[in-house]
C-alpha cells in the first residue's frame, strides 16, 4: 500500500500563528532596526570607492581634507546661483574622475536636501522675496553636502582619523569619532539580537504601552553595557601600551599632485569669486 503524503507536509513557507500576526510582516521595530543598520553600513564600513585609483584618492589625506573643508567654509558665504552651480559643476567633475557613480552621491544628498526643503518652506510665505532666499539656501546646502559626502566617499575612515589628528584636531575629538564607527555596530547588532530574542518569547500581539515599556528597559540595557564596554576597551588599550596616536599604512608626504590640487582648487576658488 503506498503511503499518501499530507499536504501539509508539502509546503515549503513555514506556517505561522492563525490567532496573530507574528511572523507575517515585519514590525516598525524590525523596519527601523533594518533601515537603520544597512544606512550606518553603508556610510561607515563600506569602502569600495576610496578604494578607487580616483584623482581625489590620490590627494595626501591632510591635503584633501584641508581643501575641502576649504570648500565648505567657502561654499557658505556665496550668495548667488551662478558660483554654487560652477562649486557644484566642479564637484559632479571630481566625482566622475574619481571613479564615484553621481547615483551614490546624489543616494547620500537627497535626504539632507529634502529635510532642508521641508524645514524652509514656512520662509516662503513670510517675505515677497522668500522663494528666491529659500531656493539660495537650500541649493547652498546642497552644495556643502556634496563636497562633504565626496569626501567621505573618496577617504578610509583609518586616513580620515589621521589627517584629522595631524591638522591639529583634538585627540579626545578623533578617539570619539574613531570608537564610533567601531563600536555602532556592535551595540546595533545588541538591540537585533534583544528584540529578535523578545520576538521568540512572543505568541501573541503586544499591545503598545507594553512595547514602549520594554524599548525603554532595552535602552537602559545598551547604555549600562556601552559604558561596561568602555572602561574595558581602556582598560585594554592601557595595558597593550596605547598612546592615542593612529597609525596607518598611508605615506604622509607631500607630492608634486597634492601642490597641483591646492592650486586646482585655488584656482576655482578664484573663477568663482569672478563670476
Amino acid at each position: 500500500m503506498s503511503a499518501v503524503i499530507p499536504s501539509w507536509l508539502k509546503e515549503v513557507a513555514p506556517a505561522t500563528c492563525p490567532c496573530c500576526e507574528i511572523g507575517r510582516t515585519k514590525g516598525f521595530i524590525d523596519k527601523t532596526l533594518d533601515k537603520i543598520t544597512s544606512f550606518l553600513k553603508e556610510i561607515f564600513v563600506s569602502e569600495d570607492f576610496a578604494m578607487q585609483d580616483g584623482i581625489v584618492q590620490r590627494i595626501d589625506s591632510r591635503i584633501r581634507i584641508l581643501t575641502f573643508f576649504i570648500l565648505i567654509f567657502f561654499a557658505s558665504f556665496l550668495k548667488s546661483f551662478i558660483p554654487l552651480l560652477a562649486i557644484l559643476s566642479f564637484i559632479i567633475l571630481i566625482t566622475y574622475m574619481s571613479h564615484i557613480p553621481i547615483s551614490a552621491l546624489f543616494k547620500r544628498t537627497a535626504p539632507v536636501i529634502i529635510f532642508t526643503g521641508i524645514i524652509m518652506l514656512p520662509s516662503l510665505f513670510i517675505t515677497d522675496a522668500g522663494i528666491k532666499t529659500t531656493s539660495l539656501f537650500v541649493f547652498r546646502v546642497a552644495v556643502i553636502v556634496s563636497i562633504a559626502a565626496i569626501l567621505f566617499l573618496a577617504t578610509r575612515k583609518t586616513d580620515l582619523l589621521k589627517g584629522l589628528s595631524m591638522l591639529f584636531v583634538p585627540q579626545i575629538f578623533v578617539m570619539t569619532l574613531a570608537f564610533a564607527f567601531r563600536y555602532i555596530f556592535i551595540f546595533l547588532k545588541l538591540a537585533e539580537n534583544m528584540h529578535l530574542a523578545r520576538k521568540s518569547r512572543i505568541i501573541k500581539k503586544v499591545n503598545t504601552k507594553e512595547s514602549r515599556a520594554w524599548t525603554v528597559s532595552r535602552l537602559a540595557v545598551i547604555f549600562k553595557r556601552s559604558a561596561a564596554m568602555a572602561d574595558d576597551v581602556y582598560l585594554a588599550l592601557a595595558s597593550r601600551g596605547f598612546t592615542g596616536e593612529i597609525k596607518t599604512m598611508e605615506n604622509h608626504e607631500m607630492q608634486k599632485r597634492d601642490y597641483l590640487w591646492i592650486g586646482i582648487v585655488l584656482f576655482v576658488m578664484l573663477i568663482t569669486i569672478r563670476l
